[in-house]
């Protein structure tokens, strides 16, 4: 079933505030935040904000503060015409000793879930946890996966910030996803091409104590780039060390 919320009004749109903490007990997975399925948050002129945490250890399962998509191409959509978009997930109340636990991540956004704000600034901030156990899975601050996964804007600039949960194999900001989009929208054809769309003019920048981009497509994760090799994408793209931000 579908799923939709939406604070669009005809004077005035309201903000639209999301949170949620993983389940307490340390003998069961979940999530602060889960968004699958066929789901729309839609706040117009409002401000979106997406918030989960994760305070205990999970027996074996999975327990990731914030998921958007997940299960197959999950058509999970965060919009706004001109609001700004904040979506966070701290999975570091987990600690650094934990000795089991398929994931741990800050914030997973997959399946082709679509964030947008065309004006609006867009900023995703993820904190993995749980440590470096052989029995710890991934812990990654942020996780970009799966085709057509795109987080794009017009003239808004776009800021992940990414701290890992402390698996030596796991990183502050993880893309492993073959038509992944930063910045500039693409579609979802087979071409991936960026016909119709408008071009994007703001700052992307990738901030983390850890970066991997894993990609084997030919239409690999883009940042910014070009539409159709004719109008170039006018934003900057900066890589940052995460000691930069608070």
């Amino acid at each position: 079933d579908a799923t939709t919320l939406d604070t669009t009004g005809t004077a005035a749109d309201g903000a639209l505030s999301i949170f949620g903490t993983a389940p307490v007990s340390s003998s069961v997975g979940g999530y602060g935040v889960a968004m699958t399925g066929v789901t729309t948050l839609r706040a117009g002129r409002g401000d979106i904000s997406v918030s989960g945490i994760v305070q205990s250890t999970s027996g074996s399962a999975e327990k990731d503060a914030v998921v958007i998509g997940a299960g197959g191409r999950s058509t999970v959509s965060i919009l706004t015409t001109t609001g700004a978009i904040s979506i966070t997930g701290d999975a570091n109340g987990v600690g650094f000793a934990a000795t089991s636990g398929a994931s741990y991540n800050g914030v997973v956004i997959s399946d082709a879930a679509l964030i947008r704000s065309p004006p609006g600034s867009i900023s995703v901030r993820g904190t993995g946890g749980g440590g470096n156990n052989n029995n710890v899975g991934q812990n990654h601050g942020i996780l970009l996966s799966d085709d057509d996964t795109q987080i794009v804007s017009t003239t808004g600039n776009i800021l992940l910030t990414g701290r890992t949960g402390g698996k030596t194999t796991s990183y502050g900001i993880r893309a492993n996803g073959n038509s992944i989009a930063i910045g500039q929208a693409r579609n979802t054809d087979t071409d991936k091409t960026v016909t119709g769309q408008p071009v994007f003019t703001g700052n992307i920048d990738l901030v983390a104590d850890s970066m991997s981009f894993a990609n084997s497509s030919a239409s690999r994760l883009r940042v910014t780039g070009a539409r159709s090799g004719v109008d170039l994408a006018t934003g900057q793209l900066n890589i940052r060390p995460l000691r930069d931000v608070n």
